[in-house]
């Protein structure tokens, strides 16, 4: 089981922010609160499979994760946050405002952008491929804040407290269960916190929004995904389907959300540029390329041009693809 432990203090190295900035330059933009003199960083991960579990210490800061940042690294991580006592912050996840006074867990969508503030801060960090949160990967989880009172909160955090202190006398055999182990847990808090609008909806109702949600995944590069053929396999009427997508602005604009997220990641994988993007957008259910890079483009601020010059190493933001631990730790996901 792989560790690595990243120390940065100005007592030390006089150049420790700067080496903190570049460090994180291709992740998020960071604002620092107090001088460079007094600043000071610690990072301590643990490797568990494709799981990477953290301990992060570091001084009052602002991060900003914007759209040029989505296109440099591609990434396509969950991160859930523990805040340890006396952790102060607020956010912008995207268009979900939210701080610390709403509760100590919260989770992050790497392939999105967000803002956040934060005082100085320790946390445990858990950070997940999406791949491992099956259908409750489909929900709009990021921002989420999980409430202290919250029972699958109160597992999450308190499993997340047991595993840190136990990480260092387990075995390799025995840390591997521990990465599945976390991602139920974290499917159970998203399960029970995202889309509170449906907090009255019957669970039947749940389980088939759910349901839904992983068959337009399985299905986002089919030109004849509709919402039609989503009730069909659904077994409920069209009318049906669109009171359960209600709170997420309708099922037409899921859809097209959950396939552009999903054009983003094919155009980053296509480092060959085997195919083209008009080719990217009409498997996607885009019949001209004009719509294409106008729905592109209000996603992620950027045309797929500009996105293809990235996977392809012929834009800078490529150069983003520094040799340093922190960038190395989220590329190894």
């Amino acid at each position: 089981m792989r560790r690595d432990l990243w120390v940065l203090d100005a007592r030390e190295q006089a150049d420790a922010a700067e080496q903190y900035r570049q460090a994180c330059a291709g992740i998020f933009a960071l604002e620092l609160a107090g001088a460079d003199a007094s600043f000071s960083n610690r990072m301590d991960s643990y490797h568990i499979e494709a799981a990477i579990f953290s301990r992060c210490e570091g001084v009052a800061q602002r991060f900003d994760r914007s759209p040029a940042h989505l296109l440099a690294d591609g990434g396509d991580n969950v991160q859930v946050v523990l805040d340890l006592p006396g952790n102060r912050w607020e956010g912008d996840y995207d268009g979900r405002l939210v701080d610390s006074r709403m509760g100590v867990l919260r989770l992050i969508d790497w392939s999105r952008p967000f803002q956040f503030r934060a005082d100085a801060f320790r946390t445990l960090n858990l950070m997940l491929p999406r791949a491992l949160l099956g259908p409750a990967a489909g929900f709009d989880l990021h921002g989420l804040v999980a409430p202290e009172d919250s029972p699958s909160a109160r597992l999450l955090a308190g499993f997340m407290h047991a595993l840190w202190e136990n990480l260092p006398h387990l075995t390799a055999a025995e840390a591997r269960p521990m990465a599945l182990a976390a991602s139920a847990l974290v499917q159970g808090v998203i399960f029970a916190q995202a889309d509170v609008a449906w907090e009255d909806a019957r669970p039947a109702d749940k389980v088939r929004i759910a349901r839904a949600r992983s068959l337009i995944d399985a299905r986002l590069d089919d030109p004849d995904l509709s919402p039609d053929s989503v009730a069909a396999e659904l077994g409920v009427s069209r009318a049906k389907l669109y009171r359960l997508f209600k709170p997420l602005g309708g099922v037409s604009a899921f859809v097209q959300a959950r396939r552009l997220d999903h054009a983003f990641r094919t155009i980053m994988e296509d480092k060959a540029g085997a195919v083209s993007l008009s080719e990217v957008g009409y498997r996607h259910g885009f019949r001209s390329d004009a719509n294409f890079n106008r729905a592109f483009r209000r996603r992620f601020g950027a045309p797929p041009g500009r996105l293809r010059d990235a996977a392809e190493g012929r834009e800078a933001l490529s150069d983003f693809r520094r040799p340093d631990l922190i960038w190395d730790w989220l590329r190894d996901l």
